[in-house]
């Protein structure tokens, strides 16, 4: 029997290859697409989360629960200053506007005043001509507000005596020229007088004590404190 040819397992597994080759090269084209494309697929990009601001805010608004949301983002594209937990912020002034998703930073806030304007009443900052008197105010103090001198609110006669303007005016605050940080309740360059009283007034108060205090000198009448 030396002319029968013997067949293996190679030779089977050859004729094999053989007849199937196209079918196995293409089988074998996909697996190395799919393996490049996993090794070319970007890790999972870490991300934290943030507050955000959960719709429009405005400058001077007081931040609730409702106000603020959480929001995960790739930690690579967040500013300094942000903040994770809501709960921190709660009760804090916002000193410029948001918008809604905007992540919220430390340097969009600002803390809320040490005072609290009584309903139906606009703080309003009065420089009285006597810093003399004005050292003499305190917060929580009520005052009659009165134009001393100059011409009278008709802009016609002058004062015989002085003119009351506002009554039972609250205060809030008052401002020592030292005292500022640069805000808008600061002492102007060149003033002389830094006194500043910040008033709690109802509107046509408000309104009475600006228009005197644009053409007369304004002084004040303290009212005893309750015993």
């Amino acid at each position: 029997m030396g002319g029968e040819q013997r067949t293996g397992p190679r030779t089977g597994v050859a004729r094999l290859v053989r007849r199937h080759r196209r079918a196995l090269a293409g089988v074998a084209a996909a697996v190395s697409i799919g393996t490049l494309g996993m090794a070319l697929q970007p890790p999972d990009t870490p991300t934290r989360p943030v507050v955000v601001a959960a719709a429009d805010l405005r400058a001077g608004r007081l931040l609730s629960a409702g106000d603020l949301a959480v929001a995960h983002v790739p930690a690579g594209v967040l500013p300094d200053g942000t903040f994770e937990d809501s709960g921190q912020l709660l009760g804090q002034v916002l000193a410029a506007p948001l918008a809604r998703g905007e992540a919220l930073a430390g340097h969009r806030l600002t803390a809320p005043p040490a005072w609290s304007v009584p309903p139906g009443t606009m703080p309003l900052p009065v420089r009285f001509t006597d810093p003399g008197a004005t050292a003499l105010l305190t917060a929580g103090q009520h005052i009659d507000v009165l134009a001393s001198s100059g011409p009278g609110l008709d802009d016609v006669s002058a004062f015989a005596s002085a003119e009351l303007v506002a009554t039972d005016v609250l205060v809030l605050e008052v401002i020592a020229p030292d005292a500022g940080d640069g805000g808008i309740l600061d002492t102007p360059a060149g003033d002389a007088d830094g006194s500043l009283v910040l008033l709690a007034a109802d509107r046509a108060s408000a309104m009475a004590i600006a228009g005197a205090q644009a053409r007369a000198n304004l002084a004040f009448l303290m009212h005893p404190r309750p015993q």
